[in-house]
Protein backbone atom coordinates (compact mmCIF):
# COMPACT_ATOMS: atom_id res chain seq x y z
CA UNK A 1 0.00 0.00 0.00
CA UNK A 2 1.01 3.43 -0.70
CA UNK A 3 0.22 6.79 1.64
CA UNK A 4 -2.19 9.20 0.19
CA UNK A 5 -0.80 11.80 -1.48
CA UNK A 6 -1.68 15.52 -0.63
CA UNK A 7 -3.69 17.38 -3.58
CA UNK A 8 -1.05 20.22 -2.95
CA UNK A 9 1.71 17.64 -2.83
CA UNK A 10 0.29 16.05 -6.34
CA UNK A 11 -0.46 19.64 -7.67
CA UNK A 12 3.49 20.76 -7.37
CA UNK A 13 4.34 17.78 -8.99
CA UNK A 14 2.19 18.79 -11.95
CA UNK A 15 2.26 22.11 -11.99
CA UNK A 16 5.96 22.52 -13.68
CA UNK A 17 5.59 19.89 -16.50
CA UNK A 18 1.74 21.62 -16.77
CA UNK A 19 3.67 25.10 -17.13
CA UNK A 20 6.00 23.84 -19.94
CA UNK A 21 3.76 22.45 -21.79
CA UNK A 22 2.03 26.16 -22.28
CA UNK A 23 5.11 27.13 -24.41
CA UNK A 24 5.84 23.83 -25.88
CA UNK A 25 2.00 22.69 -27.11
CA UNK A 26 3.59 23.63 -30.77
CA UNK A 27 6.98 21.63 -30.57
CA UNK A 28 5.18 18.54 -28.91
CA UNK A 29 0.79 18.45 -29.00
CA UNK A 30 0.16 15.16 -28.54
CA UNK A 31 2.37 14.61 -25.36
CA UNK A 32 1.31 18.94 -23.84
CA UNK A 33 -2.42 18.41 -25.11
CA UNK A 34 -3.30 15.37 -22.69
CA UNK A 35 -0.86 16.18 -20.22
CA UNK A 36 -3.03 19.35 -19.68
CA UNK A 37 -6.32 17.97 -19.88
CA UNK A 38 -4.76 15.64 -17.02
CA UNK A 39 -4.14 18.16 -14.96
CA UNK A 40 -7.70 20.18 -16.17
CA UNK A 41 -9.26 17.03 -14.84
CA UNK A 42 -7.32 16.70 -11.48
CA UNK A 43 -8.01 20.19 -10.35
CA UNK A 44 -11.94 19.64 -11.76
CA UNK A 45 -12.40 16.34 -10.36
CA UNK A 46 -9.69 15.28 -7.97
CA UNK A 47 -9.18 12.56 -10.60
CA UNK A 48 -5.83 11.04 -11.45
CA UNK A 49 -5.49 9.82 -14.84
CA UNK A 50 -3.92 8.22 -17.54
CA UNK A 51 -3.31 10.14 -20.76
CA UNK A 52 -5.68 8.01 -22.48
CA UNK A 53 -8.39 8.51 -20.22
CA UNK A 54 -7.77 12.40 -20.00
CA UNK A 55 -8.33 12.14 -23.63
CA UNK A 56 -11.66 10.31 -23.43
CA UNK A 57 -12.85 12.42 -20.76
CA UNK A 58 -12.00 15.73 -22.35
CA UNK A 59 -14.14 15.16 -25.32
CA UNK A 60 -17.09 14.31 -22.86
CA UNK A 61 -16.17 17.71 -21.29
CA UNK A 62 -14.12 19.89 -22.68
CA UNK A 63 -16.20 22.45 -24.99
CA UNK A 64 -17.46 21.15 -28.61
CA UNK A 65 -15.18 23.05 -30.84
CA UNK A 66 -12.41 21.46 -28.65
CA UNK A 67 -13.69 18.00 -29.63
CA UNK A 68 -12.19 17.85 -33.24
CA UNK A 69 -8.45 18.78 -31.77
CA UNK A 70 -9.08 16.52 -28.87
CA UNK A 71 -10.25 13.89 -31.43
CA UNK A 72 -7.08 13.99 -34.00
CA UNK A 73 -4.52 14.03 -30.34
CA UNK A 74 -6.17 10.85 -29.22
CA UNK A 75 -5.90 9.12 -32.55
CA UNK A 76 -2.71 10.34 -33.18
CA UNK A 77 -1.56 8.86 -29.28
CA UNK A 78 -3.36 5.56 -29.67
CA UNK A 79 -2.20 4.77 -33.31
CA UNK A 80 1.35 6.44 -31.97
CA UNK A 81 1.57 8.10 -35.71
CA UNK A 82 4.27 10.05 -36.46
CA UNK A 83 3.19 12.34 -39.26
CA UNK A 84 0.18 14.02 -37.23
CA UNK A 85 -0.13 17.54 -38.37
CA UNK A 86 -1.98 20.31 -36.12
CA UNK A 87 -2.61 23.97 -37.08
CA UNK A 88 -1.19 26.23 -34.91
CA UNK A 89 -4.73 28.10 -34.09
CA UNK A 90 -6.22 25.02 -32.88
CA UNK A 91 -3.60 24.16 -30.40
CA UNK A 92 -3.46 27.69 -29.20
CA UNK A 93 -7.28 27.87 -28.78
CA UNK A 94 -6.99 24.62 -26.72
CA UNK A 95 -4.08 25.83 -25.10
CA UNK A 96 -6.22 29.14 -23.85
CA UNK A 97 -9.14 27.60 -23.27
CA UNK A 98 -7.52 25.03 -20.45
CA UNK A 99 -5.31 28.31 -18.91
CA UNK A 100 -8.21 29.86 -18.58
CA UNK A 101 -10.29 27.34 -16.74
CA UNK A 102 -7.53 26.33 -14.50
CA UNK A 103 -7.08 28.61 -11.63
CA UNK A 104 -5.72 26.64 -8.79
CA UNK A 105 -1.83 27.56 -9.75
Amino acid sequence: MFPIVPRSDYLSSIVGDFQECLDRIQKDPIYCTLNMIRVFRYVKEGVISSKEEAGRWGLAHLPKELSSTVNKIIDCYSSEKDDCQFENDELLRFRDYVTNNVQTF
